[in-house]
């Protein structure tokens, strides 16, 4: 028998175990499925066999998730690990959101439309998130980021909070917590307006000041402003169909909300107007003459010349004739006639003259003919007294008169005459009214002039004639030579300046000594508001019983106005509520105590007295900076987003409703209630509800991120839109629906 030998069996691997301990079955999503494991104690091995195992533990796949399983596997090496065998695990755990924040989203810039919106007109967001990033994102994920914005109110400004609303998406984008950016910044830039006008025709009176009526467009809705300070020039002094142009304008609230600092106006828009002629009273001066003599040439006197303007200023000088041929002696009335005057700014108003013929054994007085500016000194240097020589038949002009002051002597053989020279006629009478000023200078005006009442006296000649003529023009102030006082006042809610001075050194260099003149200076603001530098227009008029032979120096520009940058508006402490009891405006100047709203950093503390309900028209009053003393009552119903930043004190209630958001950002400690019905609430200050409890009725209520609160008390039905962190209670009185954070589902807690 041959034996079989051999035949073929199996050895099969032997198994062995091995203690596997995972570290932790949670971990924070890393872009990986591994799991930290450590494995001990391999038995089962033979003798001295090698054998040695290593594992690795993972996780199904990377994203977050719970109750996921993980798997536990093994690789034997050595030189005996073919005869072995080790199998692997499995367990569950869970891969936690990992926190990221994201960080770079601009907010542009828009011109105020009226809302609050963070979008151009045609509606495209303004928010740029192109230089988004998130810290912490895992290398090579997928998250990004889309937003939308709100600014924190309507009205214009540099730096203003953009609200972000922002949206996550993106591959990986569930494996994130992400922190928002949440707020971004802005500027709300003035809306433009345009302006037309029309230009009032005037008198010409040798300035170029020009009033026009003003129609104003490019408001948003039904908003309108009002203008003041309006400085408008014709293009020439002189009469005729000019252009005006406006060189400023001073804008200020109006109705439906309009509020000057959210709108800009430019200047020089331009009209047409027609200057026309001022009236000039031309008096043909009385004349003498001997009765050999021929006519002697004419002259004439004026009244009615503008501002600084002389004979010299006129297009053309006429003609004066004697009318009639009469040639005794003998004083003839009205027959010396002036005609032919011709000028653009004037038309003329002409009055006769008187003509006397003397004998050829009188004496004829010629004063002379003069132009001065009032109080200038004459001396009467061109008078003269002449007589007929009966040896060669002409007229002799040789004596030789005394003139002091105004008293006259002259010498003619055996005669004398004295008299004492005034004015004996002009557009008034001077025998009845007086013709001199305070300083007892001549008055401004045309004069004829002769000897006074009862103080001709005549020795030894019987006909004496007298003649002369005196122009007198205004004398020029320079503005630049008066002193004009710093202006200040304590804030009252207007632009008017109560009290401004233009004073002078009365020492006859400006105004003479003894004349009665006062200048005063009237002007405003050009805005209402606390500043300081501020421009203020004062215009300056005379007045006493000597203006009229004043006149200031006309600036090409200004006329007589003064645009000076020195005036001051101080911050008022308080303001009063004195309005209605109930429903009364805080945008309404009656509202307040002296009209003083208490907009922008005009008033330091707002008071609200007891058993007063009041509205903050927010869109229409605009924001403040003062501190609010609160007894009453406060409503504030805004349909756009609003931030009350305001620090609010009292024992009175806030009332918030409306469709915007209504922020509280102030370190606030009243005591009152704040209640919210069907609105919006954020909390931005841990003490933005001061000490006061909130009363809901479904209003919503956000606290921002990072707040912890000392405590809140709710009484009403409210929704939760974040979390609420308190460092003692946080009580509720009323249903509570907690829509988002930690603890939404959402989760409603009745």
């Amino acid at each position: 028998i041959t034996a079989q030998g051999t035949t073929t069996a199996n050895i099969t691997a032997k198994a062995l175990t091995i203690n596997t301990d995972i570290a932790s079955t949670t971990k924070v999503y890393d872009g990986t499925t591994n799991v930290d494991i450590t494995s001990a104690n391999l038995t089962g091995v033979i003798g001295d066999d090698a054998v040695t195992a290593s594992g690795s533990g993972n996780f199904d796949n990377k994203n977050v998730g719970t109750n996921k399983t993980i798997t536990v596997a093994y690789t034997l090496s050595g030189n005996d690990a073919g005869n072995y065998s080790l199998d692997g695990t499995t367990a569950t755990g869970d891969i936690t959101a990992k926190a990221i924040t994201v960080t770079g989203i601009t907010a542009g810039n828009k011109e105020y439309d009226g809302d609050n919106a963070a979008t151009d007109p045609d509606g495209v967001t303004l928010v740029d998130v192109s230089a988004a990033s998130f810290t912490d994102l895992v290398a090579g994920d997928t998250v990004t980021v889309s937003a939308t914005g709100t600014f924190s109110d309507e009205n214009v400004g540099t730096n203003k909070t953009v609200t972000l609303s922002e949206t996550y998406a993106g591959a990986d984008r569930n494996n994130y917590t992400i922190t928002a950016q949440g707020t971004a910044t802005g500027n709300i830039t003035q809306k433009g307006l345009s302006a037309t006008i029309s230009a009032i025709d005037k008198v010409y009176d040798g300035t170029n000041n020009a009033t026009v009526s003003m129609n104003l467009t490019g408001y948003i809705n039904d908003e309108t402003l009002t203008t003041s300070g309006v400085v408008a020039i014709f293009n020439d002094v002189n009469a005729g169909e000019r252009t005006v142009t406006v060189q400023s304008i001073n804008l200020g609230n109006g109705d439906n909300g309009g509020l000057a600092s959210n709108y800009s106006i430019s200047t020089g828009q331009t009209d047409t107007a027609t200057i026309t002629p001022a009236t000039l009273s031309i008096t043909a001066a009385n004349a003498t003459k001997f009765v050999p003599q021929s006519d002697p040439s004419f002259t004439v006197i004026y009244n009615g010349f503008v501002g600084d303007d002389d004979a010299s200023d006129l297009n053309t000088i006429g003609s004066v004739v004697r009318i009639g041929a009469d040639s005794d002696a003998g004083t003839y009335e009205d027959v010396i006639q002036a005609s032919g005057y011709a000028d653009n700014n004037y038309i003329f108003d002409y009055t006769n003259g008187d003509f006397t013929i003397v004998p050829i054994d009188g004496l004829i007085i010629n004063l002379g003919d003069y132009q001065i500016n009032y109080g200038g000194d004459t001396f009467y240097s061109s008078a003269s007294a002449s007589y007929w020589d009966l040896d060669t038949n002409q007229i002799k002009s040789d004596l030789s008169p005394v003139i002091t002051g105004n008293d006259f002597l002259v010498n003619y053989g055996e005669a004398q005459v004295t008299f004492e020279i005034s004015p004996v006629s002009s557009s008034v009478d001077c025998a009845s009214v007086n013709c001199y000023s305070s300083s007892n200078r001549l008055k401004v005006g045309g004069y004829n002039l002769g000897a006074a009442a009862n103080s001709l006296n005549k020795v030894n000649i019987t006909d004496v004639a007298i003649s002369g003529s005196m122009n007198i023009l205004r004398k020029i102030i320079d503005p630049d030579l008066l002193t004009i006082s710093e202006v200040s006042k304590v804030y009252d809610g207007s632009t008017a300046i109560a009290s401004v001075t233009a004073s002078y050194v009365q020492d006859n260099s400006v105004v003479y000594i003894g004349d009665d003149l006062q200048i005063q200076a009237t002007g405003s603001y050009s805005s209402r508001h606390v500043g300081t530098g501020k421009s203020i227009n004062i215009d300056l008029l005379l007045s006493g019983n000597d203006a009229n032979n004043y006149a200031f120096e006309i600036d090409a520009e200004n006329g007589t106005t003064l645009n000076l940058n020195r005036g001051t508006i101080t911050q008022r402490d308080s303001v009063t509520w004195a309005g209605a009891a109930a429903g009364g405006l805080w945008s309404s100047a009656t509202s307040w105590v002296d009209g003083a709203i208490p907009d922008l950093d005009n008033v330091a503390t707002i008071i609200i007295p007891v058993n007063t309900s009041t509205i903050m028209d927010v869109d229409e009053f605009g924001t403040s900076s003062s501190t609010i003393n609160n007894s009453g009552t406060v409503i504030i119903n805004h349909t756009n987003n609003f931030n009350l930043s305001n620090i609010i004190s009292g024992t009175g209630s806030l009332q918030l409703s409306g469709e915007g958001t209504i922020t509280l950002s102030g370190n606030n400690t009243h005591t009152g209630s704040t209640d919210m019905t069907d609105s919006h609430v954020v909390i931005a200050h841990a003490n933005g509800l001061g000490d006061s409890a909130l009363i809901s009725n479904n209003g919503s209520l956000t606290i921002n991120s990072g707040l912890t609160l000392d405590e809140i008390t709710v009484t009403g039905p409210i929704k939760l839109l974040t979390d609420v962190n308190v460092l003692n209670d946080a009580t509720f009185g009323g249903n509570v629906e907690v829509l988002a954070g930690t603890a939404a589902d959402p989760l409603e807690i009745n």
